[in-house]
């Protein structure tokens, strides 16, 4: 394997044991590991979550000679990217080395992307200098790492959804989705549905199974605009959402947890 990938180009390392292992992911960059499952009396999945804790940026590839889909599982399971079962051909071997390598690479322009897109809805980036907005943007400095649900007042066009998505960006929440919700723009009729989404048959149009916003956000960051124009009916479930970020589909007799703020 040494000669073969050394002919494609391949900078390698090698080590016979963890320990070995770990001082090389010490000492230099790692793009990729390829791990036997066996490494005399330790075993390879030990080393791959020792990566996948302190070495994020470095992918892995289960080899295994035994073919057991359970450890192939849990090499999955524990971080690796792939696995391949001896004995496997130089093309195949080749193949997959590519696509980790392409993950990576793609991994890396995911993380500069999203660090460029908080930086575009950083607070430095909110106009302003006046004692006011100075505070403000303090306290919402503040509260982004949280996840407290936030009430941003203000006339319209003075910048709420701009707070509300600086927020989001400097949030544990900024890989997940920022859904804006104009909720004086949707019909009433249809407000609860596409907040909470719907069961198939729970009237006339629905014929299939459907998410709401507040579901398809989850994990991200829902923003409400105009909210106190939304009926008071739907604002008692809403309120049960925001207290305790469960949701209930129209037609449902089932409740889930989200996650979102």
């Amino acid at each position: 394997m040494t000669l073969l990938l050394g002919k494609d180009g391949y900078i390698i390392r090698e080590a016979s044991n963890i320990s070995e292992a770990v001082r090389l992911l010490s000492e230099q960059t790692i793009d990729l590991a390829i791990v036997d499952l066996r490494l005399g009396d330790e075993s390879g999945l030990d080393l791959i979550r020792l990566i996948q804790q302190n070495h994020r940026d470095t992918e892995s590839i289960l080899l295994t000679a035994y073919g057991s889909i359970e450890s192939s599982v849990e090499a999955m399971q524990t971080g690796a990217c792939d696995y391949i079962t001896k004995p496997f051909s130089n093309n195949e071997l080749t193949l997959r080395i590519g696509k980790a390598l392409e993950r990576k690479v793609m991994k890396e322009e995911i993380h500069t992307l999203r660090q460029h897109v908080a930086m575009s809805y950083g607070f430095d980036n909110i106009v302003g200098i006046s004692k006011p907005i100075s505070l403000v943007k303090e306290t919402a400095k503040r509260i982004a790492p949280t996840d407290i649900t936030v009430l941003i007042t203000g006339a319209s066009g003075t910048g709420k959804e701009l707070f509300a998505r600086a927020i989001h960006h400097h949030s544990n929440r900024r890989s997940g989705s920022f859904v804006a919700i104009d909720c004086s723009a949707i019909p009433e009729a249809l407000l609860e549905s596409e907040l909470f989404g719907h069961m198939k048959g729970s009237f006339t149009s629905a014929t299939r199974t459907s998410p709401g916003l507040l579901e398809e956000a989850d994990g991200g960051t829902v923003f409400l605009d105009e909210v106190s124009n939304m009926p008071a009916s739907i604002q008692v479930k809403l309120l049960r959402f925001l207290q305790d970020s469960v949701i209930r589909k129209i037609g449902s007799s089932a409740s889930r947890r989200s996650m979102s703020e």
